[in-house]
């Protein structure tokens, strides 16, 4: 596949997952994972944005593998998830800057800056997030899915309780 082609179906993706997470359809966001071994992390504030910086390395904020991605999605995802209650946040994920888009033996790698904003009845004012997000792909019967997803925010700290919960 060529670059431009391999570039412009990752952006596909990328839209898809934003919608998914917007949209609250957690389940089907948790169905763009890979089979397998994954990783979701959101690495430490105040660090430098490395690809490969790992959880045994420096404090992360969110360290999941499958299991506590999917325990994750589980609580977020109920009516009565604290974080989210009593009226569920109002989301927008924007990705823009697509770089360093890459192929190597069946493994797609890049980066892209994220933006992330949220809107909560109960509260005034908007939450914003920005952020590089460094993604693993593969593909599993001729579909992306998720290998890793790695998350650095570019704040120096979480500005309300909840902060977390939709960093999808």
């Amino acid at each position: 596949m060529g670059t431009s082609a391999l570039k412009e179906e990752v952006q596909d993706f990328l839209l898809k997952e934003a919608d998914l997470a917007d949209e609250w359809a957690l389940a089907d966001w948790l169905a763009l994972w890979a089979d397998g071994e994954i990783a979701y992390e959101v690495g430490p504030l105040n660090m430098d944005q490395k690809p490969g910086l790992r959880y045994d390395q420096s404090l992360f904020l969110i360290s999941d593998n499958r299991f506590r991605l999917e325990h994750r999605v589980l609580r977020i995802g109920k009516p009565d998830a604290h974080s989210e209650s009593p009226i569920r946040s109002k989301i927008r994920h924007f990705y823009a800057h697509l770089r360093d888009v890459k192929e190597i033996s069946g493994e797609i790698t890049f980066r892209v800056n994220m933006l992330i904003t949220r809107i909560r009845a109960d509260q005034e004012g908007t939450n914003v997030i920005p952020g590089v997000v460094y993604f693993r792909l593969v593909r599993e019967d001729s579909q992306l899915k998720i290998r890793s997803k790695q998350i650095f925010l570019d704040v120096q700290m979480l500005s309300s309780p909840g902060t977390l919960t939709y960093l999808a």
